[in-house]
C-alpha cells in the first residue's frame, strides 16, 4: 500500500505540474541578454533560480540553454546540441516542456541533475505512452526504484542526438546499457549488505544496504567489487550483487518511509558528519543505514544521494 502511496503522490505532483493553467512565467529579455550575449532568445521560463531558454546560436543553431542560479547568485548555463527545426518550447499544459516536431510535438521535460548537468526526465511521444528517464535509469514498471538502471544516450544534453529520442518506453529500456551497473542481492531480503573501506569482511563498514540498492561498478573482481552509491566509494562482496538482466528479479526491500508530519523540510548531508542543506525531499527511496542514526536516501528526480537522520522519517499511519 505504501508503495503504491509513493507512485500516487509522485503522479499528482507530475501531474499538477503538467496541468498549470497560468501561463509559465517569462524570462526577461534584457536579462537574457546581458547573460548571454551574442544569443537571440526566442522564449523563455524564470522559475527564480533557474532558466529555461529556446534560443539561437550565433551560428543560427537552435538550442534549449537551461540555468541553474548559485547560492552566490552567480549563473551557470549549460547548451544543448542543436534541436530540430520547429522545436518549441511549451506544449499545451506541459509549460516547461520541448515540442519536438514529427507528426504533431512530441513533448519532451528537461531536468537539471545533482552535479549541475541537465538530461531527459520525461517523454510523451505524438502516438501516447508517457514514460520517465533519470541521469541513469528508465522508469520501468509501477515504480522508479523497479527501472533499468545503467547509462543511456538521453542524459546529457549537451551531447544529444534529438532524432534519437525513443519512441516508446520499451525502446527505452532497450538502450540502457547496464554493463557498468549493479544491484544489491541477498538472497534474504531482511538481509544489507555492507559497503566496506576496503575488500575485507573484517574492514570498517560505511553502511548495510538493502536489496535493489543501485551502485555503480569502478572494478571488477570474483570476490569484491568496488563501487560508488552516489559519492559514497567503498567495496561490496561481488556474490551479492545482481548484473546485467538478473538486476530485474531482485525486488526493493528497504523502508517506505516518509517526512514526519510537523516537518515540511529536512537537513540532508553529504556525509553524516557534514553540516547539512535544509531542502525539501519529495520523492525519496531509502537505500541503506550508517548505525542506528543515520539513512543514506536517494532522490530520484536530481539523481541527489544523501544522508538523513532516522529521527526526521517514519512509516507513516497507512
Amino acid at each position: 500500500m505504501r508503495k503504491l502511496l509513493t507512485l500516487i503522490l509522485s503522479l499528482l505532483t507530475l501531474l499538477t505540474a503538467a496541468s498549470a493553467s497560468e501561463p509559465a512565467n517569462p524570462a526577461d529579455p534584457a536579462m537574457v541578454a546581458a547573460l548571454l550575449p551574442g544569443f537571440t532568445l526566442i522564449e523563455g521560463i524564470d522559475d527564480g533560480d533557474e532558466l529555461r531558454l529556446l534560443m539561437r546560436c550565433p551560428n543560427d543553431a537552435l538550442i534549449f540553454v537551461g540555468g541553474l542560479k548559485a547560492a552566490d547568485g552567480a549563473w551557470r548555463f549549460t547548451q544543448s546540441a542543436a534541436l530540430p527545426e520547429g522545436t518549441i518550447l511549451g506544449v499545451e499544459n506541459f509549460t516547461h516542456s520541448l515540442g519536438i516536431p514529427n507528426t504533431y510535438y512530441d513533448i519532451v521535460s528537461l531536468q537539471p541533475y545533482a552535479d549541475g548537468t541537465w538530461g531527459v526526465s520525461l517523454i510523451y511521444p505524438q502516438d501516447g505512452g508517457l514514460f520517465l528517464l533519470g541521469q541513469h535509469y528508465v522508469e520501468h514498471g509501477w515504480d522508479i526504484i523497479d527501472g533499468q538502471f545503467g547509462d543511456h544516450p538521453w542524459s546529457d544534453i549537451t551531447r544529444i542526438d534529438w532524432t534519437t529520442l525513443p519512441r516508446s518506453l520499451e525502446e527505452a529500456v532497450a538502450a540502457v546499457d547496464p554493463s557498468n551497473w549493479a544491484v544489491v542481492c541477498n538472497p534474504n531480503p531482511e538481509d544489507r549488505l555492507h559497503l566496506r573501506v576496503s575488500p575485507d569482511q573484517d574492514a570498517a563498514s560505511l553502511g548495510k544496504y538493502y536489496n535493489r540498492t543501485p551502485v555503480r561498478i569502478l572494478k571488477y573482481g570474483d570476490a569484491w567489487c568496488a563501487v560508488a552509491i552516489g559519492s559514497t566509494e567503498g567495496w561490496m562482496m561481488t556474490k551479492y550483487l545482481a548484473f546485467g538482466a538478473d538486476m530485474a528479479d531482485v525486488r526493493y526491500s528497504g523502508p517506505w518511509l516518509t517526512g514526519k508530519e510537523e516537518q515540511t523540510r529536512f537537513w540532508l548531508s553529504h556525509r553524516p558528519d557534514a553540516p547539512g542543506e535544509l531542502r525539501r525531499l519529495g520523492q525519496f527511496y531509502v537505500l541503506g543505514m550508517l548505525s542506528d542514526d543515520w539513512y543514506h536516501i536517494w532522490l530520484p528526480e536530481t539523481e541527489a544521494y544523501g544522508y538523513v537522520r532516522q529521527d526526521d522519517l517514519w512509516p507513516g499511519n497507512g
